[in-house]
């Protein structure tokens, strides 16, 4: 859907940094990557300094991301193309493409790291990924229109958001095959689950709220009231917030999820998309700025605005 949107303005300027050269021996461990659609590469942020390290250039339109657990590749869904390029994060190129369905979206590593499931859009589809082997080993077939997964540390379920179902998918990964079908709001679109598993929070973007599933009965205990076409989510690492993006409104809202209260509301750039979350900062994706907004988590303000490539979309952060 497209979405028109007035003029807004990121609580910093816009800091453009330079790539450093050479990432053989780089030093760095803390990491964000991401998607620049409207350029066809990824943007590799140092977490600690804010300095644009590299561009990466990938395949045609590329939307989700995710690290694996061992921070070794990044894995890059390419809906133009209809792909999924892996990246070295030694080296920070691509190693390899694998063929997987129609639009793919989303990716989510199992826990353990040996494959990974991508939301196919226009197949209603998710393809497993073997990444011993770099090849789809099994196409689990969901709801319409398939966007959003996750799957929770521990975990043998990936939760898919169906956008034109108004549901989420419950797969079993131990057999690839969909257990549970849970009704949600109108049109889900991305889903963060806490890190003991135990809840998924569902952003829905026309219903203009947030679906939270009790993921041991796989039933809604609570809705959310947001903004203006929420979009995506992000989990704190100790579970005690979610962060969700509201695209109209240029803001992401903060939940408590021990009320499922929306406790603050944070500026950041423009038609805010993918969020990421870590100890300290939330990284926003500014689409229309070509920018990452830093969020200073227990101040919950924006701390930096980094610039990146054209139409950031989705961002993943690495685990060290």
């Amino acid at each position: 859907m497209a979405v028109t949107l007035g003029v807004g303005l990121s609580c910093t300027a816009p800091v453009a940094m330079a790539a450093s050269t050479g990432t053989q021996g780089d030093t760095y461990h803390h990491r964000a990557y991401v998607t620049d659609r409207g350029a066809n590469s990824v943007s590799v942020i140092d977490t600690d300094t804010g300095v644009l390290q590299a561009t990466i250039p990938v395949g045609e339109s590329p939307n989700g991301i995710a690290v694996s657990p061992d921070d070794r590749r990044v894995f890059v869904a390419e809906d133009g193309a209809g792909t999924v390029s892996m990246i070295d994060t030694a080296t920070n190129k691509v190693t390899a493409t694998v063929p997987v369905g129609t639009a793919p979206v989303n990716i989510a590593f199992t826990p353990d790291g040996h494959r990974a499931y991508v939301t196919n859009a226009q197949d209603g589809t998710v393809s497993v990924i073997h990444t011993d082997t770099d090849k789809v080993t099994g196409v689990v077939r969901v709801g319409t229109q398939p966007t959003g997964i996750a799957i929770a540390d521990g975990s043998s379920r990936a939760y898919v958001t169906n956008t034109q179902d108004n549901t989420v998918s419950v797969i079993d990964t131990s057999v690839d095959k969909v257990i549970g079908t849970v009704s949600v709001g109108t049109a889900p679109d991305a889903v963060a689950i806490t890190p003991d598993g135990r809840r998924a929070y569902v952003p829905n973007s026309f219903s203009s709220d947030v679906s939270v599933i009790d993921t041991g009965q796989d039933t809604v205990v609570s809705t959310i009231p947001i903004g203006e076409f929420v979009h995506q989510a992000g989990m704190g690492p100790d579970g005690t917030r979610a962060y969700v993006t509201n695209l109209s409104n240029n803001s992401v809202s903060v939940i408590d999820t021990a009320t499922n209260q929306v406790t603050g509301t944070v500026k950041v750039g423009q038609q805010p998309a993918g969020v990421a979350v870590d100890s300290k900062n939330a990284y926003v994706a500014n689409s229309q700025d070509g920018t990452v907004s830093v969020i200073d988590t227990a101040k919950e303000g924006v701390i930096k605005t980094i610039r990146v490539g054209e139409m950031p979309t989705k961002i993943a952060l690495s685990h060290q």
